[in-house]
């Protein structure tokens, strides 16, 4: 009946609805929503209707659906008579067979309490059992060991050897048994007499060992000996005992004549090395992982478990200053002498895994802490930031700036003979000094090489930055300085920018491959391309600041010296009308003095500049410029054109003011003489026509001069600013175009 109402479906009206029937049945079916979307379709009259003839529909459907499932409803009824009874019949026999169930489960748990009971039992009396087993074989074991280790013998070791095994067989008994103050005595009273014995035995083994000059019979009773600490678990008493017994006395004699007598540390670490060797090389030979034959035992390690916790036990007893953290060249031989110590030990470790129980052992690591390297960097770059320092100027520089006098007695400049490891300046030899000492042997420590890296480029960032103020104050005062510029005054930046040059290639061919080859030696060969590539990167953005900041402004303090003191000599430009308008001068046939004095200063500069080149050389000298060499051809170039860009922006305005005041004369001139014609007057003299012309001829001569003038220093006209236009600015006036002077 189920499936057939889920099958069953709504019945469909003969008349046209406004609405759809199904929505009724939805399980979200809302009457308030129902009604606000039908309203827009239908009114609430045909609404009302159209629900009245759907209702009749569903009645209708209603009544069909109940006569269609009658039969069912009276057969289901007739089915059910008689069904109480035939269920009283089996509740009887049901209940009694519940009750039995419930007995027989009630029997089998009482069985089960007591077979568990049993079996508990049982197994406590088992235990007590092999405690008692257990107990019963200590006994015996303690009865053989005292038989054994209390009779007197003249050969101990066959009875060790007897005795280590029921020692064993002992401590596996006394594990198993209960609690027992007296038996735990007697067993510890046994194991001493057995580590006595045993004891004994190994420091005359190890005493006769060093005395040994051939033979395996000592070499065979040591390594019994020492098979029964490996057995009996005891190897760290072992070894304990040979430090204690053995090393301490002698490195306490050796260490302690340090002391006394100021031995150096490398003879304490050499005594040390020797103290290793010959008392305990051979005990070292047969516990060596590297020999895999009968004739060694493992489990023990004497270098780092005997002679090295005694060692350092020594150093910090006698030696507690042995670092010396307050001298850094000291320190630094010390310390160098330590890793060398170190490597020898790790060198006769024999072994990877050797090497590393070494380094893991407290002793170890608070040894190598004891050497504050901290600290010694810091003093190393205290000392070599002072030395930069005092290199420096003391401040404040001169007011009216650097001359060849001043910039001599402050900066110690030698540009005729350098005295100063190829530079001109002592304060860029005293930082290439000072980023050299940083990799020397005797400053160095590989160990923290990447401090002494962060140390090179922050001496070159200081540079940098002492160059950069300098150059700004040397600039200043070119502005400033009422007499105009010296040439005397080119001396500071072009020393500056030469030493510059010189030092950013002092660095990038000798400071990088040194720095890189040191701290690629001290890392793993899967970082060398990565820290190769840091290192070069790091440099570079040192370096980029020589290469924005200090080099274009000493080019930029050179041109500025050089045009102020060709600058003046462009006023004479302007007094050329004076020169020919109503003087009968001749018509110009050549330039004015003006421009050879206007070129002058930067004509000698260039020869100077060239002069000081030295030829021939190695290719690696001219690359940066030779030793003697103020600054390579392209930088010479780019000067000069930036000195002729200076003055031309000058000599234009100066030119193009004289045209067009001679412009506006014209115009003055042909009014007037318009005037008089309306007027009946007669001509006027041309002879005002006549200079004019005379003033832009001269003006021609002097501008093609000086282009000419420019173009022989090596600089087209192309490169110089606003020159082309002053060449067609005068050129244009002598072809009368008026309207192109603007």
């Amino acid at each position: 009946m189920a499936k057939e109402m889920e099958g069953y479906s709504l019945p469909i009206s003969s008349v046209d609805l406004c609405f759809d029937g199904n929505v009724f049945v939805q399980a979200h079916f809302s009457a308030d929503l129902f009604l606000q979307e039908q309203r827009g379709r239908a009114t609430l009259e045909t609404m009302r209707d159209d629900l009245g003839s759907y209702l009749k529909v569903l009645r209708s459907a209603t009544l069909d659906l109940i006569d269609h499932d009658y039969a069912d409803f009276v057969g289901l009824s007739s089915s059910l008579v008689g069904l109480d009874k035939a269920v009283g019949k089996i509740r009887d026999p049901l209940g009694q067979l519940r009750e039995e169930v419930m007995a027989i489960m009630s029997s089998l748990d009482e069985a089960l309490r007591g077979m568990k009971a049993q079996l508990e039992e049982r197994r406590a009396l088992r235990a007590k059992r092999r405690q008692l087993e257990a107990r019963l074989n200590a006994i015996g074991c303690l009865r053989l060991l005292d038989k054994r280790l209390l009779l007197p013998c003249l050969d101990g070791l066959p009875v060790a050897e007897r005795s280590a095994p029921a020692f064993n067989q002992l401590t596996f008994c006394m594990e198993k048994c209960p609690p027992d103050d007296q038996l735990n005595l007697h067993a510890s009273c046994a194991q001493g007499r057995l580590m006595q014995l045993l004891e004994g035995m190994l420091l005359d083994a190890v005493i006769a060992l060093q005395g040994e000059k051939g033979g395996v019979w000592t070499s065979g009773v040591a390594l019994r000996i020492l098979r029964l600490y490996a057995s009996l678990g005891e190897a760290s008493i072992a070894e304990e005992l040979v430090g204690r017994h053995v090393v301490a006395p002698a490195l306490d004699s050796i260490v302690k004549d340090a002391s006394s007598s100021g031995l150096r540390l490398s003879d304490v670490y050499h005594s040390a090395l020797a103290v290793l060797s010959g008392k305990l090389g051979r005990l070292l030979t047969l516990t060596s992982c590297e020999n895999r034959d009968s004739l060694t035992v493992e489990g023990f390690d004497f270098l780092a478990n005997s002679f090295w916790p005694q060692f350092v036990h020594m150093l910090q007893l006698h030696l507690p200053n042995v670092s010396a953290p307050g001298n850094p060249n000291v320190f630094h031989q010390r310390f160098c002498e330590t890793l060398s110590f170190l490597e020898e030990l790790e060198r006769l470790c024999g072994s990877s895994e050797a090497i590393q129980t070494l380094r893991s052992k407290p002793s170890y690591r608070q040894f190598l802490n004891s050497w504050n390297l901290q600290v010694y960097t810091q003093i190393r770059f205290q000392e070599l930031a002072a030395c930069v320092e005092c290199a420096f100027p003391e401040q404040p520089y001169p007011s009216h700036g650097f001359d060849s006098s001043s910039a001599g007695r402050l900066l110690g400049l030698n540009p005729s003979s350098p005295i100063h490891t190829g530079f001109w300046l002592a304060p860029t030899s005293s930082c290439w000094q000072s980023i050299s000492r940083c990799w020397h042997d005797d400053v160095l420590i590989r160990r923290v090489g990447h401090k002494f890296w962060k140390m090179s480029l922050q001496i070159v960032a200081r540079y940098g930055q002492w160059s950069k103020d300098i150059l700004e104050h040397q600039l200043g005062s070119v502005k400033v300085r009422e007499e105009g510029a010296k040439e005397d005054m080119l001396l500071l930046p072009l020393c500056v920018h030469r030493d510059v040059c010189q030092l950013s290639w002092h660095l990038e061919h000798h400071l990088l491959p040194t720095a890189t080859a040191t701290l690629l030696s001290a890392t793993s060969d899967q970082h060398h391309s990565t820290i190769g590539s840091l290192l070069a990167r790091s440099l570079d953005v040192a370096l980029e600041a020589f290469r924005s900041d200090v080099e274009p402004l000493a080019v930029r303090c050179i041109v500025q010296i050089i045009s102020r003191w060709s600058l003046p000599h462009l006023s004479q430009c302007r007094d050329i009308p004076r020169l020919y308008r109503r003087t009968n001068r001749a018509h110009p046939t050549g330039p004015r003095p003006y421009v050879s004095s206007t070129l002058s200063p930067p004509l000698a500069f260039r020869s100077l500049v060239l002069t000081s080149f030295t030829a021939p050389e190695p290719r690696g000298e001219v690359e940066r410029g030779g030793e003697g060499a103020w600054v390579d051809a392209p930088l010479l170039r780019l000067i000069m054109a930036q000195i002729f860009s200076e003055i031309t922006l000058q000599y234009h305005s100066g030119v193009l003011e004289v045209l067009t005041s001679v412009l506006k004369m014209e115009q003055s001139l042909r009014r007037l003489k318009r005037i008089r014609a309306t007027d009946g007057g007669g001509e006027a003299p041309s002879a005002a026509a006549d200079d004019d012309e005379k003033i832009r001829a001269q003006l021609a001569l002097d501008v093609h001069h000086f282009c000419e003038q420019v173009e022989s220093a090596g600089v087209p006209r192309d490169e110089v600013k606003q020159l082309p236009q002053l060449v067609e600015l005068v050129d244009n006036a002598m072809r009368g175009r008026v309207g192109s002077l603007q």
